[in-house]
């Protein structure tokens, strides 16, 4: 049975998941969607990245970083998840010698 997981965001959000699976999923949703929004402001888009409005592009910014703070939280507990799986297979490997 898959253990529950628990993520505590650096905006004091708490978020749960089924497993570690769906965090990894859910990881890598969040930063497919960063990658979205830089594509967008590069290339072809930096033209009109650079007509919009101050408050649009700073907001626009800001949003990217919030997202980017996401996805690094949420790689850091996947890496923690993924550790404390290892170890837990090394323990039964050894237990069952």
């Amino acid at each position: 049975m898959a253990n529950p997981v628990t993520v505590m965001m650096n905006d004091g959000r708490r978020v749960e998941f089924s497993d570690a699976a769906a965090l990894g999923r859910f990881a890598a949703s969040r930063a497919f969607h960063l990658e979205s929004l830089l594509y967008a402001c590069s290339d072809d888009g930096f033209a009109a990245f650079q007509e919009m409005q101050t408050d649009a592009r700073t907001n626009l910014l800001w949003l990217m970083q919030d997202l980017a703070s996401e996805v690094r939280e949420l790689t850091c507990a996947v890496s923690t998840e993924h550790a404390a799986a290892v170890a837990g297979e090394q323990r039964e490997e050894a237990n069952h010698g």
